[in-house]
């Protein structure tokens, strides 16, 4: 490997990541999009996939590439590796969110049992006090 192909996937590197914090930056508000963009574009933008015999490519420069310009190529590893890796992301993002609802749920359903209790607590010492 010569310096201009380190050079490529350092610059590669240095500009996806990049654009992958500006998305994220874009996306702030809404936490599990940002997320999901987050680790797509890692995967997708930062992952090197063979696609010829000696050279590499993000997958998908990669997976274009055996796809449509290169009829002969085969595309098998790099569309197993897309849909692994697409499906685990989602699969994640998916799971982070549903931890996170049912948390959220039960942190509310403890407040409103603690808030009832507090009210039935009160409203028990006024009417002894009457």
């Amino acid at each position: 490997m010569d310096g201009a192909y380190w050079v490529a996937w350092i610059t590669l590197y240095v500009f996806g990541i990049g654009l992958i914090g500006l998305c994220v930056y874009a996306l702030r508000r809404h936490f599990y999009i940002a997320f999901f963009v987050a680790l797509m574009g890692a995967y997708w933008m930062l992952v090197p996939m063979p696609f010829d015999g000696t050279n590499s490519a993000p997958l998908f420069i990669s997976l274009t590439f055996q796809l449509f310009i290169d009829p002969e190529a085969s595309f098998a590893f790099s569309a197993t590796a897309a849909l692994i890796g697409t499906s685990t992301i989602i699969a994640a993002t998916l799971l982070l969110y549903g931890f996170n609802s049912a948390y959220r749920r039960a942190v509310r359903v403890s407040r409103n049992h603690a808030d009832a209790r507090r009210h039935r607590e009160q409203s028990e010492a006024s009417r002894v006090s009457e």
